[in-house]
């Protein structure tokens, strides 16, 4: 996987200890992480290479900024220079270490799919006001949850000079900090290199799904929780008062009616009422094919957590492979059509020449 170093301090004159120290990270992070290497400086520079980025000629950057980011890449998709982390657009600035299968494209690199599709809904939703919130709300849209893969991600704004940490499950981070610094890692063996910058460290564990807004002020750095792009927290089972002729079901879990009208689906329990087009979740014996049960399950195609089960088969299954199982039958039933479209087309064609004398 790929490695994050990241860096906040307050401003001081400590330019050639930063340098010294970053460079020592990043080399060692690059032994294992070889293809590419890249810095961003809040000053305003980005540095991207296939090769080691020397740090020697960053004093500058090294003592003015606040915040650094440095990202060695393992390409697992996208294998071009363009595609080095870290990702600058639109005032803000990424990098992302795991796997996100579900923003892979033809071959681009996940984490650049995925920041595209983040600064057009950002762009989409804020209108000047509650900025956290609007980033908040993007990522949720984004990740929440995450379909396949993992992600331990940073975000700088540039606009406010904050940078948002997360991650879930599937990736670690490594937290130190003092009343000067704080220094997250992937790499467990890089706080070796904690004694170049002055002062002892104390580790912490970063939560699972949790989004940390990180903002270096000029004596101390500021760290708050500010939400989170998982589900964490399962909603109390609430009975749901239906009008006659509406699907009447329990909502064990606050997701659920998100899922139905992100989809489109049409909950109803009168099967004549049925549009054509939606008969295919509808089985002899269920009215509805995929029901929501009362505790998380373990999807039987992705193994992601779920509150959806397959009626038919009587499987846990999630909403995006419920999607692409409807979408998979779709043109299953699409394919079908068309055989019996040109083996009517064949008949009425022999049929002419029949009747034509030519046969």
């Amino acid at each position: 996987m790929c490695n994050l170093n990241i860096l906040f301090k307050v401003p001081k004159n400590d330019g050639v200890n930063v340098l010294s120290f970053m460079q020592s990270v990043s080399a060692y992070s690059y032994q294992s992480n070889s293809d590419g290497d890249g810095v961003f400086f809040n000053t305003g520079l980005l540095d991207k290479s296939f090769k080691p980025i020397k740090y020697g000629k960053y004093l500058e950057e090294c003592t003015a900024s606040n915040t650094i980011i440095a990202h060695q890449r393992i390409a697992t998709s996208g294998y071009t220079e363009d595609n080095v982390q870290p990702f600058e657009s639109n005032g803000f600035v990424i990098a992302h270490n795991g796997i996100m299968n579900t923003f892979a494209e033809g071959g681009k690199s996940d984490t650049r799919v995925m920041f595209k599709k983040f600064n057009k809904l950002f762009n989409k939703l804020y209108s000047g006001k509650n900025r956290d919130k609007v980033i908040l709300t993007c990522l949720r849209q984004l990740l929440n949850p995450i379909t396949y893969g993992s992600y331990s991600i940073v975000l700088y704004d540039s606009q406010t000079g904050s940078s948002y940490y997360f991650k879930n499950s599937g990736r670690s981070i490594y937290w130190h900090e003092n009343k000067n610094y704080i220094f997250l890692t992937t790499s467990a063996s890089n706080d070796k290199y904690l004694d170049h910058l002055n002062g002892s460290f104390t580790t912490y564990t970063a939560k699972d799904y949790t989004v940390y807004k990180i903002t270096p002020l000029k004596t101390k750095i500021k760290c708050e929780e500010i939400g989170d792009v998982g589900i964490t927290k399962k909603a109390k089972p609430k009975k749901v008062k239906t009008k006659k002729g509406k699907f009447d079901f329990t909502d064990h879990h606050k997701h659920f009616k998100e899922i139905v009208v992100s989809y489109g689906f049409t909950p109803i329990n009168n099967r004549k009422s049925v549009p054509e087009k939606l008969r295919f979740y509808i089985t002899k014996d269920k009215d509805w094919r995929f029901v929501p049960i009362k505790e998380e399950e373990v999807c039987n195609f992705c193994k992601n957590h779920t509150v959806l089960l397959d009626a038919e088969f009587m499987v846990p299954i999630c909403k995006d492979c419920a999607l692409d199982d409807y979408m998979e039958d779709c043109k299953n039933q699409y394919e079908d059509k068309e055989e019996e479209m040109e083996e009517a087309e064949e008949e009425t064609a022999e049929d002419y020449l029949k009747s034509s004398s030519i046969l």
